[in-house]
């Protein structure tokens, strides 16, 4: 019980306790942490100190508990949809520059894209320029 004790001193201290449980989630994100599991480990905790402190867990306590997980749960769930979100554009960039040979001074499309014929635009011909158009 020694780690609660520990864990209700920091609950007194939320701008320290903050940043440590947003870090928390970040990292949860690698261990495959999805928000449904904040239900079952919110369940365990409560469980878990009614066990452990049996009389003194009065229903004032724990709905204080009850509080005070669900905070931290939801500020590492928001850190875990930053984490997901930067993914999410970090893929998005790599797929953009894959797509496009960055570094040139004029993109330059991958090789897989080369030797498609451009769109005439305005010219109604379609796969060439109107100066290629042939009179009959």
């Amino acid at each position: 019980m020694t780690v609660f004790t520990h864990g209700e001193n920091a609950l007194a201290k939320p701008d320290t306790l903050l940043p440590a449980v947003r870090a928390l989630g970040k990292r949860h994100v690698g261990y495959g942490v999805t928000p449904p599991h904040s239900a079952t480990v919110g369940a365990a905790l409560l469980a878990t100190l009614e066990a452990g402190r049996g009389g003194a867990f009065t229903p004032d306590v724990k709905a204080a508990w009850t509080t005070a997980y669900t905070v931290i749960a939801g500020e590492m769930q928001a850190a875990a949809k930053d984490v997901a979100a930067a993914d999410r554009a970090r893929r998005t960039r790599r797929r953009a520059a894959s797509l496009f040979n960055v570094g040139h001074q004029r993109p330059v499309l991958h090789q897989r894209h080369q030797g498609l014929q451009p769109v005439g635009l305005g010219s109604g011909l379609v796969g060439a320029d109107a100066g290629d158009a042939r009179e009959p």
